[in-house]
């Protein structure tokens, strides 16, 4: 992920829930 992103978005649990729904959305990908 862009490290330039806000620090929010680099909270483990965010991005695990960002991950999580990412692949909801498009399972081939991951």
């Amino acid at each position: 992920f862009d490290v330039r992103l806000p620090r929010h978005y680099r909270n483990p649990q965010v991005m695990s829930d960002l991950l999580r729904s990412f692949q909801q959305k498009f399972p081939g990908v991951a």
